[in-house]
């Protein structure tokens, strides 16, 4: 006489499904907290910039339709002026997001680089391009400290930064090429004068 035995199987999409709601669940954990410390850790004219940005992100995606939108960036330019009307960066705080050498050097025929700073997932500054200035006090060059200090940083490490915004439009000069990419994921243009990591 032959007993058989049956093992009770659990079904494969269970498995799977069960395995991507964990890593679901740490992803967002781990992302909740970059951001909670990113917050806590920002100076206060810092804070009050990315405040206006998301604000005025959250309108934007929340307008009905483009005549909604109408006028939303010409008000959020009004209140960065009124939050940063020195267009001053001190000790602000970020993630380095991009450190890459320009493709042309800048009149001079030095090298220089274009850095890219995080303030949060959707909001970031950068320094401009050197094809675009004949300032060299405007770009980061090679012998700078700047230049120095980003030549040791990795992607994804929390930097602290000085620097003045250039002027523009957006009362910070805002480099997006489309009307939308400047609301929902704002970059602006920065020259950097001091950049350390931590």
């Amino acid at each position: 006489m032959q007993l058989e035995l049956r093992t009770t199987r659990r079904p494969r999409n269970f498995t799977i499904g069960l395995f991507l709601g964990v890593a679901l669940m740490l992803s967002w954990q781990y992302f909740r907290a970059a951001r909670e410390n990113s917050t806590i850790s920002m100076p206060g004219d810092e804070a009050a910039f990315v405040t206006v940005l998301m604000q005025s992100r959250a309108a934007w995606i929340d307008a009905p339709n483009d005549l909604g939108r109408d006028g939303l960036r010409r008000s959020r330019a009004a209140a960065l002026c009124k939050v940063d009307s020195t267009l001053l960066a001190n000790g602000w705080t970020g993630r380095i997001d991009s450190v890459v050498p320009d493709a042309f050097p800048d009149y001079a025929g030095k090298s220089t680089a274009r850095i890219v700073i995080a303030l949060t997932t959707d909001i970031s500054v950068s320094t401009p391009a050197a094809p675009l200035l004949n300032n060299p006090s405007m770009m980061v060059e090679a012998g700078t400290a700047v230049y120095a200090a980003a030549a040791n940083l990795r992607l994804g490490e929390r930097v602290r930064f000085s620097g003045h915004f250039i002027p523009g439009a957006d009362c910070a000069d805002e480099e997006s090429l489309t009307l939308q990419g400047g609301m929902i994921s704002p970059r602006f243009k920065i020259v950097l004068t001091g950049l350390s990591a931590g």
